[in-house]
Order: structure tokens, then sequence, then C-alpha cells
């Protein structure tokens, strides 16, 4: 049986397409990702025109190239933060259900951090020590500590890259003021998941999805090798490496970031506020080592598949 799973997250939609044999076991067929910029306006509090149609073209590309080709039976998606916390998220997903007869559940920042958890463990070895895992998404970050075994804590936060970008517009490249301001922001929001991760005293950070991607393309290419990052379901770094790449985006303009082998254009803008959220939780933990999963959400769909 071929299954098509979709995360329809703020920057990116995601699609993957499985096969389920005789023996359960599972196959991926095809992955591919496209850029979208969904992210509502601070004004409004909605998707603008312009960000609802390209999510309709993104999820009509899928079905006619990529569910049709593929002859999928089922299809599963899911939408995040990017609808969640929208204003007309809902006549996004009535609109979809309409015009393209797909359904999509909006689900919970708890339901999030679950998924996310579960795509973690198939890609990252993780033992019975305790983690803080990250996932930046455009809209929304989810924390979660948890080890091999389960999750102990999860906490979705409205600290997306590109809320965090919408909410503080910074210069370019950002000046130090912007920098503090930010900050603030992010110590206010994340206070109980600073105090949480001292209590279960993390060494170890775990970070998934675009923005820690990025971070990891980058390290790879400055001290390491591509071909090590692409080998691999999980790449290491460390936290004195990201330091190093933090200074380097935050000192860089736009266009001079854009040249940075590793990050790519839809990351190009708000992996500034992404590399502040970081380092604030690294400034404020004894992290030692930092590990980037390739797996996220929609990888950990595939635990429901198999139940």
């Amino acid at each position: 049986m071929r299954q098509a799973i979709i995360d329809l997250g703020t920057n990116t939609f995601k699609i993957l397409v499985i096969e389920k044999d005789e023996n359960n076991k599972i196959q991926i067929l095809y992955k591919t990702k496209m850029p979208i910029g969904f992210s509502a306006s601070a004004n409004t509090g909605r998707i603008s025109v312009a960000g609802f149609i390209r999510g309709v073209n993104a999820l009509k590309a899928f079905k006619t190239n990529i569910i049709e080709y593929y002859q999928v039976e089922r299809t599963i998606a899911f939408a995040t933060a990017g609808l969640r916390s929208t204003a007309n998220g809902q006549e996004f997903v009535e609109y979809i259900e309409k015009e393209l007869d797909m359904k999509i559940e909006i689900i919970s920042g708890d339901r999030e951090a679950q998924l996310i958890y579960e795509g973690i463990k198939m890609a990252v070895p993780l033992s019975d020590e305790n983690v803080l895992m990250m996932d930046i998404g455009g809209g929304s970050t989810e924390f979660i500590i948890g080890n091999k075994n389960k999750i102990e804590f999860t906490e979705s936060l409205k600290l997306g890259a590109g809320r965090l970008t919408e909410k503080f517009k910074p210069s370019d490249p950002i000046l130090p003021h912007e920098i503090e301001s930010m900050c603030l922001f992010i110590a206010n929001q994340t206070e109980n998941v600073i105090t949480k991760a001292k209590e279960y005293n993390i060494k170890t950070l775990v970070g998934s999805s675009g923005s820690f991607n990025t971070l990891a393309r980058v390290a790879a290419a400055r001290f390491s090798t591509s071909e090590k990052y692409r080998e691999k379901l999980y790449f290491e770094f460390t936290p004195t490496q990201f330091f190093e790449m933090h200074q380097l985006i935050l000192g860089t303009k736009l266009h001079e970031r854009a040249k940075i082998e590793g990050i790519k254009l839809i990351r190009n803008d708000i992996i500034v506020a992404a590399s502040v959220l970081i380092n604030y939780v690294l400034n404020h933990l004894q992290i030692e080592r930092i590990q980037q999963s390739q797996y996220s959400l929609v990888e950990g769909v595939l635990s429901l598949i198999n139940e």
C-alpha cells in the first residue's frame, strides 16, 4: 500500500511517499519539500493572500505531480503552527478539502512534539540520558526533553524563526540592541524550558528541521565534509563550532550570507533569529554537544503507520 505524508509547515510544505509491503516493511519512494512562506501577518494574524495562494498551489502540485503519479492510496496531511495560530487557518483547511478532496488535520503543539520525538528517535541514537530536543519551525519551536524510552517534558512556544523575524524586523546585519531585545523576549518565553532543562541536567542538544539542517550543512562545509553530512541520518558539531557560525551569521548582511556554503535562499533571512534563539539556549545551559537530526515530524508519522 502506497501512502503520502504531508507536513504543512510555516516555511515549507514537505511530502514523503512510502510503500508498505506484505511484511509491513516500509520503503521511502520519494521525498521533497517546497518553500511556502506561510506565516501570518503580525498585524492581522491572517495568512496573506499571496501565502494562501502559494499554499494552495503547492498542494495542487503535490497531488498532481506526486500523489497521482505514484498512485498513492492514502494521504495523511498535518498542519502545524502555520495554520494552528492563524485567524484564517481553518478557512485554508476547508478550501483544500473542497477543492482538492484532501483532508488536513491541524495538530496541537503537544501532538507535534510527540511526532517530532518519534522522528528524531529514528535518526539519532538516543540513550538513557535525557537530552533537550529543539525543532525550530517558522511559527513555533517545540522543546522536548526525553530519552530513547520516553518523553519527560514538552512545550510548544511561539518562537519560530519566521515569527521572530517578523516581530523584530532586524536590521541588515542585525544590531546589538536588536539582539538584546530579541533575547529579552526569548528569556520571558523560555523560562520554564530552561528551568526544566537544568533540573534534568541536560548536556546534549538535539535539533531538527530547517534551521538546524542549515547549521549542520554550514558546519560540514567549514569543519568537516559535505559528504559526511549527507551520509548519515544525524550530524554532530560542537558548541564552539556553533558559536563561530553564530558570529558569522550575525555579522554578515543578507547578500553576504547567500554566499556561505550551506545556507539556502529560503533560510537566509530567518537563520539570524534561529541562531539567536539557539545561542540563548546554549548560554543558559551546560551543553557539551549538539546533534542534528535529519528526521523530524514527517518521518515521525511513520511510527503511526507501523502501529
